[in-house]
């Protein structure tokens, strides 16, 4: 019988038995109307829709034992355009932050599966603890820009069964 292969999250589970979250700062930001701010009308009977988006690199420096996750987080804000359903960018708010983890190298996975584990947890892990971040960015960012508070949603993560 062959042996099953880990899935992303176990992997990313495995790897957080041997890490230790230490720091998070932002790398850049950025915030842009691309439509003119009238059009941001975001009460209750506002048509905008938020898309999210997430992408994340890893480093692991092996003499200090420290994971580098660099998180790329953005919102664009999109409402109706026309009748025929299409939809116009409205908003876009982007910010990068760098998280550090501890990594405690007596145990873990080794050889060729540790860049798959440390991968795993870097989309998984890095996206989930630089989350909280990025959402006060947005709501303090949408709040600066002059249009009503966005509170994005709770992150969640969901087991890739």
């Amino acid at each position: 019988m062959s042996k099953r292969k880990p899935t992303e999250y176990e992997m990313a589970a495995t790897m957080a038995q041997y890490a230790e979250f230490k720091d998070i700062y932002m790398e850049g930001c950025s915030a842009q109307f691309l439509e003119p701010r009238a059009e941001m009308e975001m009460g209750e009977d506002a048509a905008i829709d938020v898309e999210t988006s997430v992408s994340t690199e890893v480093e692991y420096d092996e003499d200090d034992h420290v994971i580098f996750v660099t998180s790329s987080c953005e919102a664009l804000f999109m409402k109706d355009a026309d009748k025929l359903l299409k939809r116009k960018k409205v908003l876009s708010i982007q910010v990068t932050f760098t998280l550090e983890y501890e990594y405690r190298v007596n145990g873990g996975p080794t050889g060729k599966a540790f860049d798959k584990h440390l991968t795993a947890f870097a989309n998984l892990n890095g996206v989930f603890n630089a989350w909280p971040y990025f959402r006060e960015y947005v709501q303090t960012t949408t709040t600066r820009m002059g249009i009503t508070p966005y509170y994005l949603p709770m992150y969640k993560i969901e087991d890739d069964k």
